[in-house]
């Protein structure tokens, strides 16, 4: 394990950068329909990074190539799960999807991976 706690650099503003999470909560009524309440938890900050850049995806109905970012945070982002749909993240003037959330515990303990994918096939920031 490395000695290294790397914590306290996700949140200097030197490194990190600053985006808004929103979460995503979902309820089935007694027939089955699905609502989505949507929850403001506010600005946090991670070391945010461009994913490698994107694979072509070829399917019958066109192709895209997805735009993927990594945050390395101490915030615990929340992915797909049980009776939730996963967070959604405001940064660089477009929102992305977490797809996963890894622990990064060997970097200091309560620190996530995440990988998200931005909902848009183009993007805004110019």
């Amino acid at each position: 394990m490395p000695n290294l706690d790397v914590s306290h650099v996700l949140s200097d503003p030197m490194l990190s950068d600053c985006f808004t999470v929103k979460r995503n909560g979902e309820t089935i009524d007694s027939k089955g329909r699905s609502t989505t309440t949507v929850t403001n938890l506010g600005q946090k900050r991670g070391v945010i990074t461009q994913q490698d850049p994107a694979t072509l995806m070829r399917r019958d109905d066109g192709q895209m190539a997805p735009r993927n970012i990594f945050i390395a945070t101490t915030f615990a982002l929340r992915g797909v799960s049980t009776g939730n749909q996963p967070d959604t993240i405001d940064w660089n003037n477009s929102t992305y999807t977490v797809k996963e959330v890894l622990p990064y515990s060997r970097y200091g303990r309560g620190t996530y991976e995440v990988v998200a994918e931005a909902m848009t096939a183009t993007n805004k920031a110019q």
